[in-house]
């Protein structure tokens, strides 16, 4: 799951991490208990977003990206 925010900073990045994992908890724990690899992954700006995303899907293709 590619999100927006976080800044420039790993610090910060980190916090959006941590917060889409404690918002997302009951459907991260769901996705786990069947074995499916879960992960949250802070872009920063928008348009990091969106480029990552976009990139995902070229080099992931048999994942499920999400934007």
């Amino acid at each position: 799951m590619y999100v927006e925010g976080g800044g420039e900073g790993n610090q910060t990045k980190a916090a959006v991490r941590e917060g889409f994992q404690r918002f997302l908890q009951d459907i991260v724990r769901a996705a786990r208990s069947q074995k499916v690899r879960w992960q949250i992954v802070a872009c920063g700006p928008r348009r990091a977003a969106f480029e990552n995303f976009l990139l995902a899907l070229d080099t992931h293709p048999d994942a499920f990206n999400v934007l």
